[in-house]
């Protein structure tokens, strides 16, 4: 069993946990694994599950549910996101209307089987500032009522986020951070230091980018149903751009004798300004490699090798 101490700055994402029977699935993804997987996390030390509502249409947050009411132990910290839906076209739709934040509270609160969020996010921004307050005021509501503990915004820039703090209590931001995405270290991650407002990373790992598992000479074959087949980032001319930073991070997980996803990870928690990273993993093998992140601390030579392999590695963004 992984010391428990370690895990308290890496939460459980849950993404996967929706299924493929949806626009974004990972692939099959069967109920059981799911289970076990959580009850892995919790078993040893993790305390963060991360969820939404629209990961699986609900789906994730049942199956986080029925894993709570089989859990013995003390509950941990559950975080959801409301705001979001799917169109015609199977694409995102932010839907910030009150009706909206207030169902959507509702039906995760009995999806999950708990009486409170502990912290429910808005999922992403409406691009009018007017409409993002409306819907935080809502959210202020339901806390005030209590079915919601915290208040978080995810994905929201950060000048919005400094307006909606003027009028309201905002416990927490959620947004992209990992070795291939640093626009955050500009300006939002110095303001959440600055301000103690918790600073929680998604996808630290680039969805599997960053576990040294992508690259043409072991090139992974991913199911029809899993979203990445349609990402231009997985597209193997851009993979093929990872192998100056895979050999750099390949070099500093020899040194620790561990993966290169453990070392991807430790580097996103080597920055003190982030609560916890949230990293989804999928069966019991991940959560008991992932873990061990967290215990390793990683020197200005190792950030160094990292840094400099960073450097030659072209990568895409989109």
């Amino acid at each position: 069993m992984i010391d428990k101490l370690i895990s308290q700055r890496i939460g459980l994402g849950t993404w996967a946990y929706g299924g493929e029977l949806w626009s974004h699935g990972w692939g099959p993804q069967a109920i059981e694994l799911s289970l076990e997987t959580i009850h892995e996390s919790l078993q040893n030390g993790v305390r963060i599950i991360d969820t939404a509502a629209i990961y699986g249409l609900g789906k994730s947050e049942k199956i986080i549910g029925k894993a709570l009411r089989d859990w013995k132990g003390p509950r941990p910290y559950i975080m959801t996101k409301c705001g979001q839906s799917l169109d015609a076209h199977g694409k995102f739709v932010t839907d910030l209307k009150e009706h909206s934040i207030r169902n959507g509270c509702h039906d995760s609160l009995k999806r999950l089987g708990i009486e409170k969020i502990d912290l429910m996010f808005l999922h992403y921004p409406s691009s009018c500032s007017e409409e993002n307050l409306k819907a935080v005021s809502v959210l202020d509501k339901l806390k005030s009522e209590g079915k919601v503990l915290n208040i978080g915004l995810s994905n929201f820039p950060l000048k919005e986020i400094k307006n909606i703090r003027k009028n309201f209590e905002i416990h927490a931001v959620q947004n992209h951070y990992s070795l291939l995405n640093r626009q955050v270290e500009m300006n939002l991650l110095p303001y959440c230091a600055k301000t103690k407002l918790d600073f929680y990373a998604y996808q630290p790992l680039e969805s599997g980018l960053l576990t040294g598992r992508f690259h043409r000479e072991n090139s992974l074959k991913l199911p029809s149903s899993d979203w990445r087949n349609r990402s231009k980032e997985f597209m193997q001319n851009n993979i093929d751009h990872l192998s100056p930073l895979n050999l750099g991070l390949k070099t500093v997980a020899l040194k620790y004798n561990t993966l290169i996803a453990v070392i991807s990870l430790a580097w996103v928690l080597s920055n003190t300004s982030v609560s916890a990273a949230l990293v989804g993993m999928r069966n019991t093998k991940q959560v008991d490699e992932i873990l061990l992140a967290n215990a390793i601390k990683l020197t200005a030579g190792d950030k160094i090798i990292i840094d400099n392999s960073l450097l030659d590695t072209a990568y895409p963004r989109y």
